[in-house]
């Protein structure tokens, strides 16, 4: 168990920013992005047009900069936490249903607990925190599965 934890904690990459890696990074979102255009195309929507509104609602103003930045790092750390679980050797794809479980818990506590003052947002945030982590226990002890059945369905 000690040298297979410290073989993980060891573990170096090759280092993957090269021009072969970037290039293959432009033609996915060229690609994605020409998907879409097809998808916009093919409802009867003018892909430029399309494209525009997304940008200027995502960066029009300091407000719409900030949502966006926060629905970004949202699900940037929701990606880091699949990430992890991989590294360790687990399989995980409910990230996203774990999100929207400890947002769920989160909003019911703030809203039980509303006193009006800065401690309540560490209060819900562990609220938030523990039953995710309650919930992801529940699954793989109990019910004999990975989590990713039951959050993959929430």
């Amino acid at each position: 168990m000690k040298s297979e934890l410290k073989q993980l904690l060891l573990f170096k990459r090759a280092p993957k920013l090269n021009g072969a890696y970037l290039l293959s990074l432009a033609i996915s979102v060229v690609l994605a992005l020409l998907v879409g255009a097809g998808i916009m195309l093919a409802s009867g929507h003018n892909p430029i047009a399309g494209y525009g509104a997304m940008l200027s609602g995502a960066l029009s103003s300091k407000r719409a900069i900030g949502d966006t930045l926060a629905k970004t790092a949202t699900l940037c750390l929701t990606g880091l936490a699949t990430a992890v679980a991989a590294q360790a050797g687990i399989f995980n794809v409910g990230g996203e249903g774990q999100l929207y479980f400890g947002a769920m818990a989160s909003a019911l506590a703030g809203a039980a607990l509303y006193t009006g003052l800065s401690t309540q947002d560490f209060a819900v945030l562990g609220v938030g925190v523990t039953v995710e982590a309650i919930g992801g226990i529940f699954t793989v002890e109990y019910l004999g599965s990975y989590g990713w059945i039951y959050l993959v369905v929430l």
